[in-house]
């Protein structure tokens, strides 16, 4: 496969991930659930050790991939977030308190998705590395 064609199946794949997203959210505002969407991938790149971050990005469609790894500065600034409320915290910084969303509400969507668009065998591998067990096929 090409790297065009590679890309042509990447962003309606990356607008499936959006669109659930907003479903789980319950918001019609497309504009609102991307930047939501971004802020997590962010919020969530920050707080895992590098090689996990790499890992848990590979697994992305290649569009959500450019989103997840923009602006990343590996070993900088990195926040540890050993629970679901400094990831929240991390999220609200991303946010910037623009948005009509709380954080946890916009977390749990979110695990929600990446059960949705994360194959089985995968999500037992990154669960692991999400903090307080983010994706688990459990919660559904």
């Amino acid at each position: 496969m090409t790297m065009m064609q590679f890309l042509d199946k990447s962003v309606p794949e990356a607008n499936k991930w959006v669109t659930d997203f907003m479903n789980e959210l319950q918001i019609s505002e497309t504009s609102l659930a991307r930047r939501l969407l971004r802020s997590t991938l962010h919020a969530l790149r920050d707080c895992l050790p590098w090689p996990d971050a790499e890992k848990f990005g590979a697994q992305l469609p290649l569009v959500m991939r450019e989103n997840f790894f923009q602006g990343w500065r590996p070993g900088r600034d990195r926040l540890t977030c050993g629970s679901r409320q400094e990831l929240s915290r991390r999220l609200r910084r991303y946010i910037n308190c623009q948005a009509p969303i709380e954080e946890e509400r916009a977390l749990r969507a979110f695990s929600r998705v990446l059960d949705q668009r994360i194959p089985q065998h995968d999500i037992e591998n990154i669960s692991a590395i999400l903090p307080d067990g983010l994706a688990v096929r459990s919660e559904k």
